[in-house]
């Protein structure tokens, strides 16, 4: 008995290993065929440059004829492809424009600050916090007593939604700073908090009794000037005021320093340059973590809204209204995600937050009489930067296409449209460099914030695709950025490794089929989201006791 189950085993195996070298010297076979058959189609491109021209048909150049039945399904896929790719040129020319701007940029190109200090008016800070140390509240009241400003035209408002318990925990510790430096503060506490942060700042907003609000996030530090300022350009006409921010990680590692000047660069770009750029036409933010405005003019338009999304909201309704947006040539310091799962939490929050305007206010940039054409691509363009990781599904299926119906080559448009975007991307990236040469990042710095960066948002993209869909179908719940400590805590990234188990069984089933080239790009694609999650992983115990020593747990 034992011995015929010995034999049947043996059989067995024989059998398997057949089948494997079977199926082995088959794929072979295909790899040969196929790289005969690209060099071949090749060679004829190369010694007829009008070969191309002349036989390109609807769907490219193939080794083999194409059926006419599949004929729409590739032109289907080329239209998809083709626009996601248009949105992506302008995205990036917008981008090219905004680092050139940057570039050209005076360090005295802002408006005179106010120095008499009869013409200061007294100013109501509001500061909105929820689930933040006591510590940290401490420290923001502490920074806004070294501003250079008078402490008698100062208010200082802390809005909290935090129980009962912590509110009367932070108000305590509010009034003995206020009274130990002669600063008027107060402490709002909502039993019953609704509209997320904007409610918060709204029913701050009334007890207040400044002239000018400034609505600050606790962890931003501001320069010493930004008041006297910031005040400058409301005197110029401005309506809302805000300065970019410069990034500093909390737990510094080898991700968190490369994330930072990358963060730095397109915060030069997208928000300081962008705007310098967009003086008399075009879309451009305002900084959600500090907003200086006339408190006459909050509660013109109805102050923030009871949403999510309160900077972008805000600033698309300044924008429509036909108000001007005022971007200081100043620099606040705020914290930056100092992981993946940290930074993978903000960028979804902030996806979201877009596609939540987007559908709020598609209809209503469209019909604005305020504002131009170019002016309403421009916002439509800032709002659809984040749907773009959907052109990395996009041209994933674009490739397979190609590959199965044996495609060596596109149609002209889409080879054109493909070259044209890799070159303006080049030129953005060269573009960002001289960027971050001009904040005095050295070379090596800037090739691994871009190396990092461009992992980082790699592995994001099955993550935001899904998020985004989300936010598209229904409003999604508030997503917390863990901070500082809290940004040690991991995450499941279940997406992330679901999308790579999913790409891996893709790659092997069209490697059977003999489809060599579009396996091995989608294998590539799943090494290069593990290695984006990867980088940002906290991997010793080192931060956690940087963290321990420095009592930030």
């Amino acid at each position: 008995m034992i011995a015929n189950t010995t034999t049947q085993s043996q059989i067995l195996l024989s059998n398997i290993s057949k089948i494997i070298e079977f199926n082995a010297s088959k794929i072979i076979e295909n790899v040969e065929l196929k790289f005969d058959q690209y060099i071949s189609v090749i060679n004829v491109v190369l010694n007829n440059s009008t070969y191309y021209a002349q036989s390109n048909s609807t769907v490219g150049i193939a080794t083999k004829p194409v059926p006419k039945g599949y004929v729409p399904v590739i032109l289907i896929t080329y239209i998809i492809y083709a626009i996601f790719m248009i949105i992506v040129l302008a995205q990036l020319l917008t981008m090219v424009h905004s680092a050139y701007a940057r570039l050209r940029i005076m360090k005295n190109a802002k408006p005179i600050p106010i120095n008499d200090a009869a013409q200061l008016p007294l100013v109501s800070i509001i500061i909105p916090v929820k689930g933040e140390g006591i510590d940290a509240i401490e420290d923001a009241i502490k920074r806004i007593i070294g501003l250079d400003y008078p402490r008698d035209k100062l208010e200082v408002i802390v809005a909290t939604d935090d129980d009962e318990a912590t509110a009367n925990l932070i108000k305590n510790t509010v009034e003995r700073i206020g009274k130990a430096y002669g600063l008027r503060t107060l402490v709002n506490w909502r039993s019953k908090p609704v509209g997320y942060k904007g409610g918060a700042i709204n029913e701050a907003a009334k007890l207040a009794k400044g002239d000018v609000l400034l609505i600050l996030d606790v962890d931003t530090t501001l320069p010493r000037n930004y008041l006297k300022v910031a005040l400058g350009y409301l005197n110029e006409g401005y309506d809302a005021v805000g300065a970019p921010f410069l990034g500093t990680p909390k737990v510094p590692n080898n991700f968190s320093w490369p994330l930072m000047i990358l963060f730095n660069i397109l915060s030069e770009v997208q928000i300081v340059g962008r705007a310098f750029s967009r003086l008399r036409r075009g879309f451009y933010m305002i900084i959600g973590n500090n907003l200086l405005i006339k408190r006459d003019f909050f509660n013109r338009i109805n102050g923030l809204c009871y949403c999510k999304s309160d900077d972008i909201d805000v600033a698309l309704r300044i924008w429509l209204m036909g108000g001007r947006i005022g971007v200081m040539n100043e620099r606040v310091l705020t914290e930056i995600p100092s992981t993946y799962s940290a930074f993978r939490s903000q960028t979804i929050r902030w996806a979201t937050n877009d596609m939540w305007a987007l559908k709020k206010y598609f209809t209503k940039i469209l019909k604005s009489r305020n504002r131009s054409l170019l002016d309403k691509i421009d916002a439509y363009l800032w709002l659809l930067k984040y749907p773009l990781v959907y052109l990395g599904v996009v041209s994933i299926i674009t490739m397979i296409v190609m590959q199965v119906f044996n495609i060596l080559i596109p149609p002209l448009p889409i080879l054109v449209l493909s070259i044209l975007t890799d070159v303006v991307g080049a030129v953005l990236l060269i573009l960002l460099i001289m960027v971050g040469r001009r904040m005095n990042y050295g070379y090596w710095d800037l090739f691994k914030s871009l190396i990092i960066g461009g992992l980082t948002m790699y592995a994001l993209m099955f993550p935001l695709m899904v998020y985004l869909t989300k936010a598209l179908l229904s409003d999604l719940p508030w997503l917390y950025t863990p901070k500082a400590s809290k940004a040690l805590l991991r995450q499941k990234l279940i997406i992330e490794r679901l999308s790579i188990i999913v790409l891996v069984a893709i790659a092997a089933v069209l490697l059977v089929m003999g489809h060599v080239i579009v396996s091995l790009y989608i294998f590539a694609n799943s090494i290069l989201i593990l290695m984006g999650y990867k980088t940002g992983s906290i991997s010793s115990g080192n931060s956690a006791n940087h963290l321990l020593s420095t009592g930030r747990f």
